[in-house]
Formats: structure tokens, C-alpha cells, sequence
């Protein structure tokens, strides 16, 4: 069975405006709501991740904490960017 994989899809750029960090994407722009949506931003500008390896990351940067927070964080950051990214 293949692994899930978060990528972006071709032609989405990071941005940063008045300290916020976001992706644009044919003209349209979307910024992180929070922390945790700047990391994975961060993060999947380098190299497609797994669901997996986004909570591991999470968990490195929050320390540890409820996994259903974690879970919780990634899911929350696919519908805010699903315009912008592949599953």
C-alpha cells in the first residue's frame, strides 16, 4: 500500500507579508492562521511529507502533546490550503 503524501502542487511559492507566512498560487494568496500552519508550510516547501511526518514535526516543535492536537493541526491545515496542495 502506497503512503499518503502532502505535496504542493507546481507553481505554488512561499511568501512573507508584515511577518506572516503564506502560499500564492496563480494570483491567489493564503497565509497560516497559526505556528504549527507556518511549519508545515515551511516544510513542504523542501520535500513532499506524510501525514506521519507532519506530526512527528509538530510534536518536535510543541513538544509532546495530545496526538488528536496533532491530527487535529494537519487536518485543519488541508482545508485551509487544499487549493494549494496534492494528496
Amino acid at each position: 500500500m502506497d503512503e499518503t503524501m502532502l505535496t504542493l502542487k507546481t507553481g505554488v511559492k512561499l511568501i512573507e507579508q508584515d511577518g506572516q507566512v503564506g502560499l500564492i498560487l496563480s494570483g491567489r494568496t493564503q497565509f497560516a492562521k497559526n505556528p504549527q500552519q507556518t511549519e508545515i508550510l515551511r516544510a513542504l516547501m523542501e520535500q513532499p511529507l506524510s501525514p506521519e511526518s507532519l506530526m512527528a514535526l509538530l510534536r518536535a516543535r510543541d513538544g509532546p502533546q495530545n496526538e488528536n492536537d496533532s491530527s487535529l493541526a494537519i487536518a485543519g491545515f488541508i482545508l485551509d490550503f487544499g487549493d494549494y496542495i496534492k494528496v
